[in-house]
């Protein structure tokens, strides 16, 4: 999701800088550098994530003037490298975007909370979630933490996003209310779909590349 900062209040610019910050040292402090550095195939992973993130987000599509929507692709990014690598990754995505002309760069931190910040801590918080229980099972990290988790991020986005619109009240901004459920419920299936066969498919071929996932968790326990 991104939005032009000709919508945006001077207030709420100055607030989206502070919550980005905020994430990006949080994101900087925990990050895995020493699992990051000591394996090229991951920095390569990483590396190319930012790209395919880039990519996957230049397939907006306009809803508003100055508003659009994308897939996020966030949740098997998580997913794979665990919420610290994402954001930075993400951020370096965004950054990619912008100098492009797609984005703002005024409404740069507002676009990195949409789009990833906030769809990569709900993904992370369904994960935490799913580790909590007691019976663990391939099928509930696949379909719970890759599906249910990139559906529920997309859901937590459109609301934070309908907020934002009541607040701005602008006439070039879809409406806040009701109307806007069934977009949140049409988006939420294919970005599920689509995080959920990309976790699959990494945890089938390069399981070893997925650091949210443990065979010894998921496949050795009866």
């Amino acid at each position: 999701m991104t939005i032009a900062a000709s919508l945006l209040t001077n207030w709420l610019l100055v607030t989206s800088w502070l919550v980005y910050i905020a994430f990006v040292l949080l994101a900087l402090r925990y990050a895995p550098y020493h699992a990051l550095f000591s394996d090229p195939r991951k920095q390569h992973f990483l590396y190319a994530s930012s790209i395919i993130l880039a990519l996957f987000w230049l397939l907006e599509i306009q809803v508003s003037a100055g508003f659009a929507i994308h897939p996020l692709l966030i949740t098997a990014t998580v997913l794979i490298f665990g919420w610290s690598l994402t954001l930075i990754s993400a951020s370096i995505a965004l950054a990619f975007i912008t100098l492009l002309g797609r984005a703002d760069w005024a409404a740069f931190p507002l676009n990195a909370i949409l789009t990833f910040a906030v769809p990569a801590t709900v993904s992370w918080l369904v994960l935490t979630l799913l580790n909590s229980l007691r019976f663990k099972n391939l099928f509930i990290y696949m379909l719970g933490a890759g599906f249910a988790g990139a559906a529920l991020s997309v859901a937590a986005t459109g609301l934070l996003g309908a907020g934002l619109f009541h607040l701005l009240d602008s006439p070039l901004l879809p409406t806040p209310g009701l109307s806007s459920l069934p977009l949140i419920l049409l988006i939420m299936f294919p970005e599920g779909f689509i995080n959920g066969t990309l976790v699959t498919a990494m945890t089938v071929f390069f399981p070893d590349m997925v650091k949210t996932f443990d065979d010894r968790d998921y496949l050795d326990r009866p």
